[in-house]
């Protein structure tokens, strides 16, 4: 699961039908908490593919913010501002 990207994600969750939605995405997300190898990488491409899939409507924003994945993260700002 460690190696599967965003795109890959996001693929797999837009084929997903019916109760397996919600079963799919829960345990993906679960799989993202734990401490194990291969967590972080899984969180970071799973939380990506639900904030793709996100912008693509208003009803699929509210969809999966019940997941609890930020819909709009902080940008993480590598370079220094200059004040003046």
């Amino acid at each position: 699961m460690a190696m599967q990207s965003a795109d890959d994600f996001e693929g797999m969750f837009e084929e997903l039908r019916g109760r397996d939605v919600r079963k799919s995405i829960e345990t993906i997300l679960r799989l993202g908490r734990i401490d194990l190898d291969g967590s972080k990488e899984i969180k970071a491409a799973s939380h990506e593919a639900l904030r793709r899939i996100a912008k693509k409507s208003p009803l699929r924003a509210r969809k999966v913010a019940r997941f609890g994945v930020e819909l709009n993260p902080p940008k993480e700002s590598g370079a220094a501002t200059d004040p003046a």
